[in-house]
């Protein structure tokens, strides 16, 4: 049987129509006129060299904030309350949204997903590396889920760990991990390490709400054990709908580590910030163009060149589409 882990991020909520990007919370804030004199959503507003496209963007932000002239960390531990109880409350309005699919549906939404993953590798020139994934499917898969989002949509589709049978094989699945806590609980709101913000202004005691793992060890959470067990015990991984920021740079160098360790294990990467092309792909060198970049775009996640390591490049699949995870209509 082989391992399959699927690990997603915000790109998922946004596949299936949900507005959970920052820019939306942003607007939300705005419009509900929420701690109007907060001095990180004052930060935010008027902080011109950060573009706050990914949630990633603003854990940049906040790290930027903390390293003012005329930064107050008591003031800033408030805000951050502030911010993860807005963020919260505008969550879970947005989580409303999704309904849970018939029970005729969930099967296909996952199976669909599955079958899109050769379909879209074969149409990037990538074939062998698409029967390689069909003869996984064969063996039969055992799959987990290791979710970014505090959001808890894959469960209205996965809804309750269970063998599925698909043809001949038989899919083990598994329910979602939350590596960084869900909604109405203890949520996961900072920066990678130390070095992303200014630590030596604050009570050594911060750093346990403010750095991730941190966090997660200091409410001790099984989550980040649990995640990299399943990690090291991989053998296809999907990463699906990250945006590979900073403030995640653990995990991604986790996953290459784990690529290193073994030269058969395969990393597909789902690139949804990258458009296909309107009319196809018209040449080889396009389809070269499109999945080098999005190769060094994890390369450059992890601090590392391209070029460097050009056998690890090559257990790394590219995807594209929008066709992943969603509702059928």
């Amino acid at each position: 049987m082989t391992n399959l882990t699927i690990i997603y991020g915000n790109g998922f909520d946004i596949n299936l129509g949900l507005n959970t990007k920052f820019v939306n919370f942003y607007k939300w804030l705005e419009s509900e006129q929420k701690h109007a004199k907060d001095k990180i959503y004052q930060f935010i507003k008027n902080e011109k060299s950060i573009n706050y496209l990914n949630w990633s963007d603003l854990e940049v932000g906040l790290g930027n904030y903390t390293l003012r002239g005329d930064f107050n960390p008591d003031e800033f531990m408030d805000s951050h309350d502030n911010l993860l109880e807005d963020l919260n409350e505008y969550l879970l309005l947005e989580q409303e949204k999704f309904e849970t699919p018939p029970p005729t549906y969930r099967d296909g939404i996952l199976l669909r997903t599955l079958r899109e993953i050769p379909l879209k590798l074969s149409a990037t020139s990538q074939k062998k590396e698409a029967i390689s994934i069909q003869n996984a499917y064969d063996r039969g898969l055992d799959i987990n889920f290791i979710s970014f989002n505090y959001t808890q949509n894959m469960e209205k589709i996965i809804y309750e760990p269970r063998i599925l049978k698909n043809g001949p094989s038989l899919y083990q699945i598994n329910m979602p991990i939350h590596i960084h806590g869900i909604l109405k609980e203890s949520k996961v709101l900072g920066v990678n390490d130390s070095t992303q913000y200014a630590h030596n202004l604050f009570d050594k005691s911060f750093e346990k709400y403010f750095v991730k793992n941190s966090l997660l060890k200091s409410i001790s959470s099984s989550q980040l054990d649990d995640s990299l067990y399943i990690l090291n015990n991989s053998d296809i991984v999907l990463l699906f709908g990250m945006s590979l920021g900073n403030t995640d740079k653990f995990y991604w160098e986790e996953i290459f580590r784990w690529l290193h360790e073994d030269n058969e294990r395969i990393l597909l990467l789902h690139d949804y910030e990258r458009e296909l092309p309107i009319n196809g792909w018209s040449s080889q060198r396009l389809i070269d163009t499109y999945l080098t970049k999005s190769k060094n775009k994890f390369f450059k996640s992890v601090g590392i060149a391209f070029e460097s390591d050009i056998e690890i490049s090559k257990q790394i699949l590219p995807l594209y589409g929008t066709e992943f995870f969603t509702p059928i209509k």
